[in-house]
C-alpha cells in the first residue's frame, strides 16, 4: 500500500490485521517483510515547510535523502550529518536513528525538534523533546508508531566528498 496523505494511511492502519512499514528498502535482512500489508509511505515525500532564518524544515518522512538533500542544498541548506547512502527514507533514518561515525558526529535524533505519530489505532499526534514517545520512536524500527512527518533543525549548507578505495592494510596502520 502506498498512501498518498495521513488520512489514507489512518484508513490502511484502521482496516490492517498486521502491517509493516518498508521505508526505502534499503536493509540488510528481510526484517521488514510481512505476509500482510506492507506500507510504504514513498508517495508521502514532500517538504512541507522551509524556514531559512531558523534553518528548520518540516517534511514528509517517506521523502529520500537524496531528494531532501538537493532540494535544501538550492536554498543553502543541509543536514548536519548524512548517512553513508542517500537512498534511505527519513522516516528509516529515524526508525534506525541515523549515526555519524564517532562519538563527535553525533545522531539524527538530536537534530530533530518534532515528530508527527500515527499509533496503531490510525490516530496522529505531533510530539517534541520532553514527551516520552518522542525519545521512544528514534531506533525503535517502528514498534512505537509511524512517523509520518518530521521537523529538523538544519545547517547552512556544505559538500561532502566520499572517496572509496582499497588500500593495503600496513597503509592504514
Amino acid at each position: 500500500v502506498e498512501p498518498r496523505s495521513e488520512a489514507e494511511l489512518s484508513d490502511t492502519v484502521q482496516n490492517a490485521k498486521n502491517l509493516r512499514v518498508v521505508g526505502g528498502g534499503h536493509s540488510f535482512n528481510d526484517g521488514p517483510l510481512c505476509d500482510e500489508t506492507m506500507v510504504s509511505l514513498d508517495a508521502m515525500n514532500r517538504v512541507l515547510s522551509v524556514d531559512l532564518n531558523a534553518r528548520t524544515a518540516r517534511i514528509q518522512a517517506g521523502i529520500r535523502l537524496r531528494d531532501l538533500n538537493k532540494l535544501l542544498y538550492s536554498k543553502g541548506l543541509g543536514l548536519p550529518m548524512l548517512g553513508s547512502t542517500d537512498a534511505q527514507s527519513v522516516g528509516g533514518l529515524v526508525a534506525t536513528d541515523l549515526h555519524g561515525t564517532g562519538r563527535d558526529h553525533g545522531f539524527l535524533s538530536e537534530q530533530v525538534l518534532s515528530l508527527r505519530v500515527m499509533d496503531a489505532a490510525g490516530q496522529s499526534r505531533t510530539v517534541r523533546r520532553g514527551d516520552d514517545l518522542f525519545h521512544a520512536v528514534f531506533g525503535a524500527i517502528g514498534t512505537c508508531g509511524i512517523v509520518t512527518e518530521v521537523e529538523l533543525q538544519l545547517v547552512p549548507a556544505f559538500r561532502l566528498e566520499k572517496i572509496t578505495q582499497v588500500v593495503d592494510r600496513k597503509q592504514t596502520e
